[in-house]
């Protein structure tokens, strides 16, 4: 019985770890993102912690996503493209359209090195 309960003791202990750790990931990533786009477009401290906000709640969406689709991935795409969809369009309202369109720029160079590297 002991050893059953300490089996126990250390398998939760595990999911809480596991957890955890995926929420600092979480976290470290909108703050990777607020990073970025701050140092493209400038954000005021406001606009920094609602994209902040927004974009856990976007990262918290995408997993879900996954889990409720798991293996079918044209739902998984359509939905997270909606995601994606409706992030864009509240940080429209939250930044200027002249700085929208800066990030826009921004990520289309991104995504243009990105496939010129892989061409490489």
């Amino acid at each position: 019985m002991k050893k059953f309960t300490v089996l126990l003791f250390v398998m939760f202990a595990s999911l809480t770890i596991q957890a955890q750790a995926s929420q600092e990931k979480q976290e470290a990533a909108a703050k990777a993102l607020v990073d970025k786009m701050d140092k493209v477009v400038t954000l005021s401290e406001d606009e920094k912690t609602q994209i902040y906000d927004l974009e856990m709640k976007r990262i918290q969406d995408k997993t879900q996503v996954n889990k409720d689709n798991a293996g079918d991935q044209e739902a998984i795409a359509a939905q997270k493209k909606e995601l994606d969809k409706k992030w864009r369009a509240t940080v429209s309202k939250l930044i200027t359209p002249a700085r929208m369109k800066m990030w826009s720029d921004y990520q289309k160079e991104q995504r243009e090195k990105k496939e010129q590297k892989a061409k490489e």
